[in-house]
């Protein structure tokens, strides 16, 4: 589903199947995520673990989104980091974004 942002308001507008696409200078499609984002994701992630049997388990893993996320889930402290991690990428990647308006 896309999203734009209201340059005057600064409200997140969510357009759903069926929903007219607001139309002007003051609307700007936020950018979604993409399989490639988030497979490069994985990968920053995995790198930055120490050498462990988890990060070993994760680097077999790393292509294949379902099986990252069960593997992630075996380890308390590696799923915190991970989700930690993904926010962090989030907010600069909305940094990013909103540098460019």
């Amino acid at each position: 589903m896309p999203h734009y942002l209201d340059l005057e308001t600064g409200e997140v507008i969510d357009v759903y199947p069926g929903d007219e696409t607001p139309a002007g200078d003051r609307y700007r499609r936020i950018p979604s995520r993409t399989d490639e984002s988030e497979g490069e994701d994985r990968r920053v992630f995995v790198e930055s673990l120490k050498p462990s049997p988890v990060k070993d388990a994760l680097a077999v893993a790393v292509d294949d989104p379902t099986e990252f996320r069960r593997t992630v889930s075996y380890d308390r402290m590696i799923e915190k980091a991970w989700y930690s991690f993904k926010n962090d990428r989030a907010s600069e990647a909305i940094e990013a974004w909103l540098g460019t308006l």
